[in-house]
């Protein structure tokens, strides 16, 4: 689901990822794809109380993830951020955990049409 949340113009910020679910140790998340054609940007937030390793993705066609575009180190306790400049029509994210099962995490992802 896509929530745009404002719109000022042409710069438009759209939330396109949220999860809260902790993961059990080593667990992987993998987002949705993610339909981020016309936009410029994915930009967004993680945080977990266990380390881990978060991979913005990009594909041409939804299916072949040809490239990461960026590659997040969380440290536990410790809130990261990232934005990626959108050079493929999709996306997805891929967060692993580390070797300690989470009791928080968060991760937020939004596209920016400027």
């Amino acid at each position: 689901m896509v929530k745009k949340l404002w719109n000022y113009g042409f710069n438009q910020l759209a939330q396109v990822c949220v999860t809260t679910a902790p993961l059990g140790a080593s667990d992987p998340f993998t987002s949705d794809v993610l339909d981020v054609g016309g936009n410029a940007r994915l930009t967004g937030t993680v945080f977990s109380d266990q380390g881990g390793t978060l991979v913005v993705q990009q594909s041409s066609d939804g299916a072949n993830w040809d490239t990461d575009s960026q590659t997040v180190t969380v440290t536990g306790g410790t809130g990261a951020e990232f934005s990626v400049e959108i050079v493929a029509p999709y996306a997805q994210l891929v967060y692993t955990n580390g070797a300690t099962a989470q009791t928080e995490f968060r991760l937020y992802a939004f596209t920016r049409s400027v």
